[in-house]
């Protein structure tokens, strides 16, 4: 093999060490939902299956988002049944929760509100990885 043939080699080599552990890192990276003036930052928020959700407390008094069935957009029903993230305490505190078959949570629509002040909801939405 010639020297630019080599070169080639090693460059597509380090290419696809590069960015193939880059490209499957994304997955692992926590898409952030902050809890302000009691209300969540996105209201809707699209994830890949197998990513974290991370909820973090703006606020100075506790948040406890909960899965839940939404009747009307504001209403929710049946509480806990999908996931739980406990209770987040004030200010800077955090919790999350990852999303897929293996936990119970394959890809689909997960409504969710907190359990402490009912009229912040929003909705998860989980696409398959591939």
């Amino acid at each position: 093999m010639n020297r630019v043939a080599r070169s080639l080699v090693l460059v597509a080599s380090l290419m696809l060490f590069v960015l193939v552990p880059a490209t499957h890192a994304v997955n692992h990276i926590p898409k952030k939902v902050n809890m302000r003036n009691t209300l969540f930052s996105k209201q809707a928020l699209t994830i890949k299956e197998n990513q974290r959700v991370q909820w973090v407390n703006k606020d100075a008094f506790e948040h406890r988002p909960v899965s839940c069935a939404m009747v009307d957009g504001t209403v929710c029903n049946n509480e806990g049944a999908e996931f739980d993230a406990g209770i987040i305490a004030a200010a800077g505190s955090s919790a999350s929760f990852q999303f897929n078959a293996a936990n119970g949570r394959p890809p689909g629509v997960y409504a969710y509100h907190c359990s402490i002040h009912p009229g912040m909801v929003g909705v998860i939405i989980v696409n398959p990885a591939n």
